[in-house]
């Protein structure tokens, strides 16, 4: 179930739908060096799984999308509900720095969806990915503290 959650989507020539194999590879292939780097030393990804493995296991929850330019792919995006708590996230390549702008607008609107659908809603962010920062503090998440070396925790209050 989705939750009826708004993904965020870019106008213009974007297109969202649910992650095909295909999709996945290139995606995996081409992360932007701070996701690939994120995805690899994540305290949740503990035996520093390839990001193609990952995406294998988020890619039949309901909640991830990817999204493409003129039938490329350039994001994936998710939320994992658990009890009542909500876990949005995404990862690019390179070509979402065309789009930031609209990721940040979207953005918004999708953070507000799941915020109606849970009580709490967090991620952890490494420190060192100035951009997943940058995107965070604009949402409304607030550090609350740091976690195993380089992550801290965020939380819109």
């Amino acid at each position: 179930m989705d939750r009826g959650v708004y993904y965020p989507v870019p106008s213009g020539s974007i297109a969202i739908s649910v992650p095909t194999d295909e999709d996945l590879d290139f995606l995996a292939a081409n992360l932007r060096t701070e996701d690939a780097r994120e995805v690899a030393e994540s305290p949740f990804n503990p035996h520093g799984l390839p990001a193609r493995q990952i995406f294998e296991g988020v890619k039949d929850l309901p909640g991830t999308r990817v999204v493409k330019h003129k039938g490329v792919p350039f994001m994936i995006v998710g939320v994992l509900f658990q009890g009542g708590t909500a876990f949005p996230w995404m990862l690019g390549t390179p070509a979402m720095k065309s789009f930031h702008k609209s990721i940040f607008i979207e953005s918004k609107k999708w953070l507000g969806q799941i915020k109606q659908h849970s009580p709490v809603v967090f991620n952890y962010f490494d420190i060192r990915n100035t951009t997943h920062i940058k995107w965070a503090l604009r949402m409304g998440f607030r550090p609350t503290k740091v976690l195993l070396n380089n992550y801290y925790l965020g939380m819109i209050l």
